[in-house]
């Protein structure tokens, strides 16, 4: 009898601990919108990395933003220009549904999603 109300206790601590992974790993995804004067660098370079990337598939050697991190005037513009081209509301800030265009058109290019995907709303 020890021994069941002992392994009963582990299959609590086992199933507890399961479900605390779960809401780890669902809240991740979680991602707040990226736009002027946000502190999430990655997620802005990853931004402006995928705008970039889109803007040269259209003018080859051409990349009109920079790759600085910093969420501006000009990234807001590139933001913008990319939403209208991606039929996404122009708004300039990258949500779920910009950030998910971004991602996917990234990785039938360039890459790099899965490392922006951890950064950008999608």
């Amino acid at each position: 009898m020890v021994h069941s109300r002992k392994f009963r206790r582990l299959g609590l601590v086992a199933a507890g601990t399961a479900l605390v992974t779960v809401a780890a790993v669902g809240s991740a995804s979680a991602i707040a919108p990226i736009s002027i004067g946000s502190t999430n660098t990655h997620g802005v370079w990853c931004v402006q990395y995928g705008v970039n990337n889109f803007f040269e598939a259209l003018h080859p050697g051409k990349r009109p933003l920079a790759e600085d991190a910093i969420f501006g005037s000009n990234t807001r513009d590139g933001v913008k220009w990319f939403q209208v081209n991606t039929e996404n509301t122009d708004d300039g800030i990258v949500g779920p549904n910009t950030g998910e265009d971004i991602l996917a058109w990234d990785a039938d290019q360039k890459g790099t999603q899965n490392y922006c995907k951890t950064y950008v709303p999608h």
